[in-house]
């Protein structure tokens, strides 16, 4: 019998955390988890060479990962259910269980990785009158499961002009709440 290793224990748990995440009415953990494994993020993840560390080579990077997850879903039962925000999220969770739960969280690679969006951040976001109002309106009526690129990148870019991916990116999410 094969050792099972923690490092492929972690990449089972951050897909099926990612693909639950993500899920909402979407498609099938199963697929969600293919996707993954076929754009090789756990690839990503092991070779620490693999680690960027601006956020331009993560954007660059997350745009190429997402085109990969994609392409698997298309080949799957979700032909026009897919999003941007989705395989966003998708992402960001698998990385954020790895990455910033799995103890790496003071590496630059953390530091830049896009937070998962959904609902809730951007709802408590939206209520901060520590941002400009124009940005919080916009923010509050933004539904992330329906993201196209380029709305998904300015929402990234909006966060990142008011200085919400210092120190860590990952820190956005204290204003995330589960209820």
């Amino acid at each position: 019998m094969e050792n099972y290793s923690i490092k492929e224990h972690k990449n089972k748990f951050a897909a099926w955390v990612a693909a639950r995440g993500t899920q909402r009415g979407f498609t099938t953990t199963k697929n969600l988890v293919e996707a993954i494994e076929e754009a090789k993020l756990n690839k990503i993840i092991r070779n620490k060479d693999n680690w960027v560390e601006s956020p331009e080579e993560f954007d660059s990077l997350h745009k190429e990962l997402s085109q990969k997850i994609m392409k698997s879903l298309n080949s799957k039962d979700v032909k026009g259910k897919i999003t941007y925000g989705r395989v966003a999220k998708l992402i960001a969770l698998y990385f954020k269980t790895i990455i910033v739960i799995g103890g790496y969280h003071n590496t630059k690679f953390a530091e830049i990785l896009h937070p998962p969006i959904d609902s809730k951040l951007l709802e408590n976001l939206s209520e901060l009158d520590d941002y400009p109002k124009e940005l919080r309106d916009k923010w509050k009526n933004i539904a992330w499961t329906k993201l196209t690129k380029k709305e998904y990148f300015d929402l990234i870019n909006s966060f990142r002009e008011v200085g919400l991916d210092k120190e860590a990116f990952w820190e956005i999410e204290r204003f995330w709440t589960v209820y």
